[in-house]
């Protein structure tokens, strides 16, 4: 029997939610458990809401964060890339040409 492990990994559809509440903490803490017992898993990269992102911090909007989201997500992906597990991309079209308003 095969089991296939799957994760996806973005913030709400809504624009709500904290990077490093919502992806990098619990990311860290699945990939921890799975590479401590050999088990790969898939994580579906939202790639339209990281390039949102991205483009908020790149024009100075920290968005409320006090540390950088982008080089947090990029530094955990690079990681686990580098730790066998598959990386996809999970896009949603609500992130196209989604844009920073009332804080999300």
């Amino acid at each position: 029997m095969n089991l296939i492990l799957s994760f996806d990994y973005e913030l709400f559809g809504d624009g709500t939610g904290d990077v490093f509440t919502h992806m990098i903490e619990p990311t860290n803490a699945i990939l921890s458990m799975c590479d401590a017992h050999g088990i790969k898993i898939t994580l579906f990269f939202e790639m339209l809401e990281y390039i949102r992102l991205k483009e908020e911090w790149s024009k100075g909007n920290r968005m409320g964060y006090t540390s950088d989201p982008i080089e947090a997500i990029e530094r955990q992906i690079q990681q686990a890339t580098a730790n066998g597990h598959d990386i996809q991309l999970h896009i949603h079209p609500q992130w196209y040409n989604a844009s920073f308003k009332e804080g999300r």
